[in-house]
């Protein structure tokens, strides 16, 4: 038997000895970090992430208020071609 497969074979054994105490430790946990973990919004704007400052964002940010979103937005030689979503 190598090394590996004791350390196995070891984690193997306690697992099955405290199997139930380790899922009243998982239920714990997973009571205690419920509350934080529904607070947690998901932000699927990646507008709102990029640095105000720069002049490309900026550009982009007026680009959205002239046509009203970025959905289908093909550039070619300059002109903008857009297909509402």
């Amino acid at each position: 038997m190598t090394k590996k497969s004791g350390l196995v074979q070891g984690q193997a054994r306690f697992i099955s000895k405290n199997a139930f105490g380790i899922l009243i430790l998982i239920a714990v946990i997973t009571a205690l970090v419920y509350p934080t973990a529904m607070r947690l919004r998901l932000k699927a704007n990646f507008l709102g992430l990029l640095p105000e400052n720069m002049p490309s964002v900026q550009s982009l940010n007026k680009l959205v208020d002239k046509i009203g979103g970025t959905t289908d937005l093909s550039l070619s030689n300059g002109y903008a071609f857009f297909s509402p979503g």
